[in-house]
């Protein structure tokens, strides 16, 4: 089994984060598809939808009310409403995988977890994970308002405050409060594994939202006529496959999370002197305790 509680590098977590993912695949792949999947697929259609009602709009810009016609599309009903349920998709991704890792660390066996389990996991999280987002979309926001560096530094800082509502079973304030206290004097490395994984899952991602944007394309130039069914459709798998993918990310956060919690805190250490005698330690996928290097730097 794969050890969290343990310092790593920068390209340590990337590393742990692949062999996680790979690991628990089917676990963890199938508890985000069928316990996020259904919200991203709703999303999905609806935003499609309001995709295809979009593109028929922008094939007749020809006068001053159809213009405004436009632009009225791109905040229609419908895609506010898609984007709301895709949003919470990307919320549950987060608090599935995290009360997945939470259920994995607390078994001493490599029995596979149930969706099941993992679904009665979530549910106690689901109300103040999602208060948590809009309280963060409003700090993140009034960052932006004042400057823009403030915002992204907020952004950064706020990101492990999922990981640690599941984790340590704060309530929302204690776990806004303890995720700028573990990125501050980190944030340079907290952000830059965001980055990379961003970019990962963002490229993962283009096997999902290829057919979409390419048949776009065709309608655009006229070479297809009706593409509702075939846009819905395409939409509503690169919604899904996108959810599933974001799982990659928090994997990753976790793994930031508790690399985070060892450097400052050296609880896992703490842990595994108090095992002494009693239990066999657990290896983790890059080494054993005590190997990984300082975080700021490192890449």
């Amino acid at each position: 089994m794969i050890q969290f509680e343990q310092r790593r590098d920068f390209g340590e977590k990337i590393n742990a984060s692949f062999a996680f993912v790979t690991e628990q695949i089917r676990g963890l792949g199938l508890s985000l598809l069928y316990i996020v999947g259904p919200v991203a697929l709703v999303g999905g259609v609806i935003s499609g939808m309001g995709q295809v009602e979009l593109l028929d709009s922008a094939k007749s810009l020809d006068s001053p009310d159809k213009l405004v016609s436009f632009y009225a599309n791109l905040f229609s009903g419908s895609r506010l409403i898609g984007m709301v349920f895709q949003l919470l998709a990307y919320v549950l991704t987060s608090l599935v995988t995290f009360s997945y890792i939470r259920l994995y660390r607390q078994q001493q066996s490599d029995k596979q977890i149930e969706v099941s389990t993992v679904w009665a996991e979530v549910q106690q999280y689901i109300g103040s994970g999602v208060f948590l987002s809009i309280a963060s979309a409003f700090i993140i926001g009034f960052g932006f308002v004042l400057l823009i560096i403030p915002g992204i530094y907020v952004s950064v800082a706020l990101t492990l405050a999922p990981a640690v509502l599941v984790f340590e079973r704060q309530d929302m304030a204690q776990a806004i409060s303890r995720s700028f206290k573990l990125v501050s004097g980190n944030w340079w490395s907290v952000a830059g594994l965001l980055f990379v994984m961003a970019i990962i899952v963002s490229i993962l991602s283009m096997v999902f939202t290829l057919p979409a944007g390419i048949l776009g394309g065709l309608f655009g130039a006229g070479v297809l006529k009706d593409i509702t069914i075939l846009t819905t459709l395409f939409t509503a798998l690169a919604s899904v496959g996108g959810a599933v993918l974001q799982g990659l990310s928090a994997t990753a956060s976790a793994f930031q999370y508790f690399s985070l919690i060892e450097e400052k805190e050296g609880t896992g250490l703490i842990s595994q002197i108090d095992s002494i005698g009693q239990m066999p330690t657990r290896q983790g996928v890059s080494g054993t305790f005590g190997q990984g290097r300082e975080e700021e730097g490192d890449y």
